[in-house]
């Protein structure tokens, strides 16, 4: 018995080693299949799936990397995102990507063979009850598409036509359902705001346009022409406006450089009207005289006819000339209807601006009212824009510009600050010198004033020269930072008398600089800061206006004019439109300390006393009145 025993005992370590060897391999089995199945086999591609998620982007982008990362697990012809709309709840496609059948995609596991019975094309919707708790395959008609709901029902994907799945990659895609469900969110969120901020800046330009056809008669007789030319196809067109300082063609097609130069001209005109006899409407055939003379005076041959309309809207005259081979009875029906709906609208746009004429002024008018209430926000700025204008205008004027870039300048001028009403309150008439944040803030004045006009009066030439009036010479201003002659020469005027004024007006933390002083300052910014060549006519038209009163103890003219300010300030002073010979300076009690000015210090005071010093000092500089 003990033998026996014996002879068991023996063969204990050789069972327990076979039964711990049987144990290892089951284990080994079970981890390696366990590890198989588990998503961290895959934790590279989840990984890189987040990483490479960007919602700046955009959405396209991000759900095409998406459905090119599923690429890697099942192997389809076609590849969809869907993300759920609630307004019509249904979830819409946004992404596709189609691969035929033998693309080297390379998948990781797919198990599937192609699906070769039925075409598939994804539809562009895919109703609520499409949406599933886990990833499955389900036949959409006969076909077999794998739809893989992202976690949060804001999106799925489909694929297909598919035949088989492996329930691993069906594990594996509800893990990449949850991974997707935080940025996906983020990305609709995303995209909802760009699409909120397109919205916004596409009215904003459709507002804009609407303001320039409204403010602007000729770019609406413009548009106006341009629809007529796609139906009535002319072989030649031009649209010319005139009044007292200019004559321009505005609009052109099948006429020479050389030709609209022509017609530009005053004397083009007056033939033109001697030709149409003046008539509103005129039409003029092959066949009389006058067509001859037309040919001849555009320079070129044209056969056909001409249909010439004119006619006077504000200030501004406008000829509207159409050249025309003869066409089909068709084709004569057509441009004969457009030429009806041109004369047509261009009557309705005539009583529109005579109406619309005295609310453009007022809205005008307006702005200035808010630029003249920003100047009386403190006592040292007050007037400042009626003055700016004014020795814009007479600088611009001195320059030998036409009388419209002068009104345009001025208006600028006036505006030029307007911007300021956009900044923080607490920056509006600070007492006190600006902080480094608070002077870039500050800086945004010139472009928000641009915006306020092109938004309000839809003047374009004013809305330049005041977002640029603070550019310099030497590249340094801003907000462009445009360098000499890239400046408009609206905005390098208004440059120069800004820094005058700026000079010639106290602040609560200094006083005004004496006449000549700042008149040097000025001299010396020439080049650098300030336009070389205005600063010139700036200093000899001071000149020409002291000149007749060197060595006389005599202001340049009255305070108040002067220094334009309001008559609401000015009424309390005894000098006010005093008749007497009196400078204002030698009255007692006199107002200037209300408008933030003593007689010492005030520029018509010390402009005086110069040329008392000196009758050879003819080079230093007086005022303008307003």
């Amino acid at each position: 018995m003990n033998k026996e025993i014996m002879n068991i005992n023996a063969y204990i370590p050789i069972i327990l080693a076979i039964i711990l060897t049987a144990a290892t391999v089951i284990l080994l089995l079970f981890l390696f299949r366990a590890k198989k199945r588990s998503p961290q086999v895959q934790i590279g591609f989840l990984q890189s799936l987040i990483n490479d998620f960007k919602p700046t982007l955009g959405m396209e982008k991000n759900l095409d990397f998406i459905l090119r990362k599923t690429q890697e697990l099942v192997e389809a012809p076609n590849y969809s995102f869907y993300i759920y709309n609630s307004v019509n709840n249904r979830f819409t496609l946004k992404a596709v990507r189609q691969l035929a059948l033998d693309a080297n995609i390379a998948p990781s596991y797919s198990g599937l063979v192609p699906y070769e019975k039925e075409k598939y094309d994804p539809p562009l919707s895919l109703s609520k009850d499409r949406l599933t708790e886990r990833a499955t395959v389900a036949k959409e008609g006969e076909v077999p598409i794998l739809t893989i709901p992202i976690k949060g029902g804001q999106g799925l994907i489909q694929i297909g036509p598919v035949t088989r799945v492996a329930s691993k990659t069906l594990l594996e895609f509800e893990q990449i359902s949850e991974l997707l469900e935080i940025p996906l969110r983020n990305l609709i969120e995303e995209e909802e705001q760009r699409r909120n901020y397109e919205v916004l800046e596409t009215s904003s330009k459709a507002i804009k346009y609407i303001n320039r056809l409204y403010i602007h008669e000729k770019e609406y007789i413009k548009l106006i022409a341009e629809t007529c030319l796609k139906s009535a196809k002319p072989s030649a067109s031009m649209i010319i406006a005139a009044n007292s300082s200019f004559h321009k063609v505005i609009h052109s097609t099948g006429l020479s450089k050389q030709i609209q130069e022509n017609a530009s001209q005053s004397d083009f005109l007056v033939k033109l009207k001697e030709l149409t006899a003046a008539k509103a409407f005129s039409i003029i055939e092959e066949t009389s005289t006058r067509h001859s003379k037309l040919n001849q005076l555009l320079s070129i041959t044209a056969s056909g006819y001409y249909v010439i309309c004119q006619f006077t809207l504000l200030d501004s005259h406008y000829f509207i000339l159409f050249a025309f081979e003869h066409g089909t009875q068709s084709m004569e029906s057509m441009r004969n209807l457009s030429m009806k709906m041109l004369w047509s609208q261009i009557q309705q746009l005539i009583q529109m601006k005579q109406h619309s004429k005295q609310n453009s002024i007022v809205y005008i008018d307006f702005l200035k009212s808010i630029a003249a209430f920003i100047d009386q926000l403190s006592p040292f700025t007050t007037g400042s824009s009626k003055l700016m204008s004014n020795y814009s205008m007479a600088i611009a004027r001195e320059m030998g510009l036409s009388e419209y870039q002068i009104q345009t300048i001025g208006l600028a001028a006036y505006l030029s600050n307007i911007g300021v009403i956009g900044i923080s309150d607490g920056l509006l008439g600070k007492d006190g010198i600006y902080s480094d944040e608070e002077y870039e803030q500050m800086k945004l004045h010139s472009e928000v004033g641009a915006a306020i006009i092109e938004n309000t009066i839809a003047l374009d030439e004013v809305a330049l020269l005041v977002k640029h009036h603070h550019e310099r010479m030497d590249g340094n201003g801003y907000p462009s930072r445009m360098m000499g002659e890239e400046i408009p020469v609206g905005s390098r005027i208004i440059s120069v008398v800004q820094t005058f004024l700026a000079k010639i007006n106290g602040r609560s933390y200094r006083e005004p600089l004496p006449f000549d002083e700042a008149l040097k300052l000025i001299m010396d910014s020439a080049g650098s800061q300030l336009d070389s060549k205005i600063v010139t006519v700036f200093m000899k038209w001071y000149e020409t206006k002291r000149n007749p009163l060197m060595g006389k103890n005599k202001a340049l003219g009255n305070c108040w004019e002067l220094s334009c300010v309001p008559s609401s300030i000015c009424s309390q002073c005894p000098a006010y439109k005093n008749t007497s010979t009196q400078n204002c300076w030698e009255f007692e009690r006199n107002n200037c300390r209300v408008h933030g000015k003593t007689c010492e210090t005030c520029f018509v005071y010390s402009e005086a006393m110069s040329r008392l010093k000196s009758d050879d000092n003819s080079s230093q500089a007086g005022g303008i009145s307003c």
